[in-house]
């Protein structure tokens, strides 16, 4: 299990602010969209017990629900690794974490992410 990370993604690596950011934002927006996938399913299920759902509305919810799945997974797959490595991205990063960039760039100055 261990080794499977490694072919990926080193600790070096991990500990970047910019990896570190990934992390954060990715996990924050997962537990925002899986709480709000919860409240739907929850209201879902409310209905059925309680007689009050239709076919309709219960098709509706669940796509509702798993487009703020698909939207989730676009986000944080696609986007937003797409923004934090375009300039403006680079740009934020580099602003928002410079004591943590420089801090890391000197731990690590033979490390090719250390010469961007």
């Amino acid at each position: 299990e261990e080794q499977f990370m490694l072919d990926y993604v080193s600790d070096v690596e991990l500990s970047h602010p910019t990896t570190q950011h990934l992390i954060l934002k990715g996990t924050q927006m997962y537990l925002i969209g899986f709480t709000l996938m919860a409240v739907i399913a929850a209201v879902n299920g409310a209905l059925s017990i309680t007689g009050n759902n239709t076919n309709t509305l219960r098709i509706i919810l669940i796509v509702v629900e798993y487009s703020i799945l698909g939207i989730m997974m676009t986000i944080s797959f696609w986007l937003y690794p797409a923004y934090i490595t375009s300039e403006k991205g680079m740009k934020m990063i580099s602003e928002k974490y410079s004591d943590e960039c420089a801090a890391w760039e000197a731990a690590n100055p033979d490390h090719e992410w250390s010469k961007l």
